[in-house]
C-alpha cells in the first residue's frame, strides 16, 4: 500500500491512498511481457535493425537440463495430436544419464518473448483467427425486426450450440448485449447465464472479457466452449512458473495481432498493472467490446461470497463498450451495489441514459422439478441419525452418476461427518459409492480429485464447506442437504440450485437447530469491524510510522507523486496485521480498498 502526499491550495501535504497496489495477484507476467516488449522496441529502434524479417528462433540459447547442459531439441514422432511439436530435453543418452528435464519448444520462454516482439512490431493486425477459421452462422442485423433477429438467433444457437430454443431471460440479455447495453441479469443455477456472453462473443467484433472468481470455474466454462469459439479463446491462470509466463506472452502476442475473441481471468488479475496497462493501449481498448462479471454477487460485501476486489471492477468497466452482470442469486442490496458499480462508468464517459430498472432481469429461482424441506431437529445427534437413515433415499437417483452434496459449518466438520457417514451407512449401498470431503484447507490436488469424482459419478456424496459450489457443473446432482443452517438466504438459494439442474426429481433438506443460529450470532460479532480496529488500522496507515509498530517507511523519488512532493511507501506485514487488529486480511483488504475508492 502506498501513500503519497498530497499538496493543498495552503501548500501543506496530506497523504493519499495510492489504490494500484491494492490488489496483488503475485508474480505479474502481463507486466513483465509489457515491459520487455518496451525494451526490445526501444533497443530496435537504436539498432535499426529489421527483428521481425528473422527468424525468431534465431540467437536464442536453448534451455539447460537437470545436469545444467543445452538442451537438444527434438520433434515429436509418434503420429498423435503432437506430432511435429518440438521440444527440448537433455542431451544425454540413456546410458549417459539422460535425465528428465521436458519442456515444449513455444512453453520456453525467451522464445515466447522473441515471438511477441516479432508479432507487435508489424505495422498492422495480422489476419485473426476469426476470419482464417471462418464460423458459420447467420448475419445478424440488430437493425432488423424483432422477428427477423429472433430467426437468426435460433438458428445460430442451433448451428453453434446445438440448442433448439433459448431459456428464459437468454434471449433478452444476448439482445441487450448485442445493443451494447449494460445488464445485469439474475439466472437460477443451471438456467444457462454462459450462453449469454458466449453467443454475442461470436458477433461483437472485438474482445469479451469475461470475470470469474475460481480457477476451477473457468476451466470448466473455457472447456465447455464449442469447438469454433474455444479457438479464440484463452483461460488465464495465476500459475507462476516458467510454462505459465510463457503462455502469457503467447497471449499478449495474441491479443496484439487480434487473434483473441474471448478472454477468461480472475478479478484480482483484471485489476492487475499489467492487465490495467494491457487494456489501456490503443489498440486493445478500442476492441474491447464486452466485459462479463461471472458470480456478480461477489461485487457487494453483503453477499455470501464477498471478494473485495470485486468492489474495484468499475477500473475495468471503463475500457468497455459494455458490461454483463450475471448471477444465480442478487438480493436487493446485492442488485443494488451492482447497479452502483455500473453507474459508475458515467464519470468515464460512458453513456447510461435508460432507467436502471430496465436494466435488470431476475428471474424466479423456484424450480417444480426441486422439492424443498426444512427438518428441525432438537441435537446433533437426531440430525445424524436422520441423515444416515435418509441418505440412501435420497441417492437413490444417483444410479446414473448423480449424486448428494451434504454442507456443513466448518472445514474440521467436513472430514467428521464423512468419516462417520463411511462407518454407520449400509454396507450394501456403502459399497456402490464413495464418501469424500471437501474443504478450501485441501491441497489442491486432493481437491481437484474429489471435483474429477463427483463429476463423473465415481463419488456419491460429497461433506463439504461453502467451498464447493461454484466451478462444480453437474446436472444430475439428486439432493442437497444442509447439515447446518446456511448463512444467508442467498448461500440457500445458491446452493439448492446445485440439485436437479438436469430436470429430473430432486431434493433440498435442510436441518434446523436452534445451536446453529447461536453460532452464526457469534459469526456476526467475529468479523464485523469496530470502530477501535478502524482507529488503530488508520493510525498505522496515516500517522507517524515508529519501529514500534512493526511498520517500516521509505520516501524516494517518484514522478507520480504531485506537487514535486516525495512518495511514501508504508510496508504492512498482513500476518502481524491480522493479529495486532485482530481482523481477517478480507476484511482488512475491504476498508483498504473501500477507503481508496474515496480518495
Amino acid at each position: 500500500m502506498r501513500i503519497a502526499p498530497v499538496v493543498d491550495a495552503n501548500g501543506s501535504q496530506q497523504r493519499k491512498l495510492d489504490k494500484s497496489l491494492l490488489a496483488d495477484d503475485g508474480v505479474d507476467f502481463i507486466k513483465e511481457c509489457l515491459e520487455a516488449l518496451d525494451k526490445a522496441e526501444k533497443a530496435h529502434e537504436l539498432t535499426n535493425q529489421a527483428t521481425d524479417s528473422k527468424s525468431p528462433k534465431q540467437g536464442l540459447e536453448p534451455p539447460r537440463c537437470h545436469h545444467a547442459l543445452v538442451c537438444q531439441s527434438l520433434k515429436v514422432k509418434k503420429k498423435n495430436k503432437n506430432h511435429g511439436r518440438r521440444f527440448f530435453a537433455c542431451p544425454l543418452s540413456f546410458d549417459e544419464g539422460r535425465c528428465d528435464f521436458f519442456l515444449w519448444e513455444d512453453d520456453h520462454v525467451p522464445l515466447a518473448l522473441q515471438t511477441l516482439f516479432t508479432a507487435s512490431s508489424s505495422t498492422r493486425f495480422s489476419e485473426s483467427a476469426a476470419e482464417a477459421e471462418a464460423i458459420e452462422c447467420v448475419p445478424l442485423d440488430i437493425e432488423a425486426s424483432e422477428e427477423e433477429q429472433r430467426r437468426a438467433m435460433l438458428t445460430n444457437l442451433r448451428l453453434v450450440f446445438g440448442h433448439a430454443e433459448f431459456r428464459s431471460g437468454q434471449q433478452w440479455a444476448i439482445s441487450r448485449v448485442l445493443r451494447r447495453k449494460d445488464t445485469l441479469l439474475v439466472l437460477p443455477t443451471g438456467a444457462g447465464k454462459s450462453l449469454c456472453y458466449q453467443f454475442p462473443a461470436l458477433f461483437l467484433p472485438g474482445i469479451t472479457l469475461v470475470i470469474s472468481p475460481l480457477i476451477a470455474l473457468m476451466n470448466d466454462q473455457y472447456e465447455s466452449l464449442p469447438a469454433a469459439l474455444k479457438a479464440r479463446a484463452v483461460c488465464l491462470s495465476g500459475s507462476s512458473d516458467a510454462t505459465s509466463k510463457a503462455k502469457h506472452a503467447a497471449f499478449v502476442r495474441d491479443l496484439l495481432v487480434d487473434k483473441l475473441s474471448l478472454i477468461f481471468l480472475s478479478p484480482e488479475k483484471a485489476l492487475g498493472a499489467g492487465m490495467q496497462a494491457l487494456l489501456a493501449l490503443p489498440r486493445v481498448r478500442a476492441r474491447l467490446a464486452l466485459v462479463c462479471v461471472d458470480e456478480a454477487h461477489c461485487v457487494s460485501e453483503w453477499s455470501h461470497h464477498f471478494r473485495p476486489s470485486y468492489l474495484r471492477l468499475a477500473e475495468v468497466f471503463r475500457h468497455a463498450q459494455c458490461v454483463l452482470c450475471v448471477t444465480a442469486t442478487a438480493s436487493r442490496r446485492v442488485v443494488h451495489d451492482v447497479l452502483r458499480q455500473l453507474r459508475s462508468r458515467r464519470q468515464y464517459q460512458v453513456e447510461s441514459p435508460e432507467n436502471e430498472d430496465e436494466m435488470v432481469l431476475q428471474m424466479p429461482w423456484q424450480r417444480r422439478n426441486l422439492a424443498l424441506e426444512v427438518r428441525s431437529v432438537r441435537s446433533n445427534e437426531e440430525r445424524l441419525r436422520h441423515l444416515v437413515h435418509i441418505l440412501p433415499e435420497l441417492s437413490r437417483g444417483s444410479k446414473g452418476g448423480g449424486g448428494v452434496i451434504v454442507y456443513v459449518h466448518q472445514q474440521r466438520q467436513t472430514e467428521e461427518l464423512a468419516a462417520l457417514l463411511r462407518e454407520q451407512l449400509p454396507s450394501t449401498w456403502r459399497s456402490s459409492g464413495k464418501v469424500l470431503a471437501f474443504h478450501a484447507g485441501m491441497a489442491s490436488d486432493a481437491k481437484e480429485k474429489v471435483r474429477t469424482g463427483f463429476a463423473r459419478g465415481r463419488v456419491r456424496v460429497v461433506v463439504a464447506t461453502v467451498a464447493f459450489g461454484m466451478g462444480i457443473d453437474k446436472k444430475n446432482v439428486r439432493a442437497v442437504v444442509h447439515f447446518h443452517m446456511p448463512s444467508s438466504v442467498e448461500a440457500y438459494v445458491q446452493q439448492v440450485g446445485r440439485a436437479g439442474r438436469d430436470g429430473k426429481a430432486a431434493r433440498a433438506l435442510l436441518y434446523l437447530l436452534d445451536e446453529d443460529a447461536v453460532h452464526f450470532r457469534s459469526l456476526l460479532f467475529s468479523t464485523a469491524l469496530h470502530r477501535d480496529q478502524l482507529r488503530r488500522l488508520l493510525s498505522l496507515v496515516f500517522q507517524e510510522q515508529t519501529n514500534e509498530t512493526h511498520v517500516v517507511a521509505v520516501k524516494y523519488a517518484s514522478q507520480r507523486a504531485r506537487a514535486g512532493g516525495d512518495l511514501t511507501l508504508v510496508s504492512l506485514a498482513r500476518d502481524w496485521l491480522e493479529r495486532h487488529l485482530d481482523l481477517k486480511a478480507a476484511t482488512i483488504e475491504t476498508f483498504l480498498t473501500l477507503l481508496a475508492l474515496e480518495t
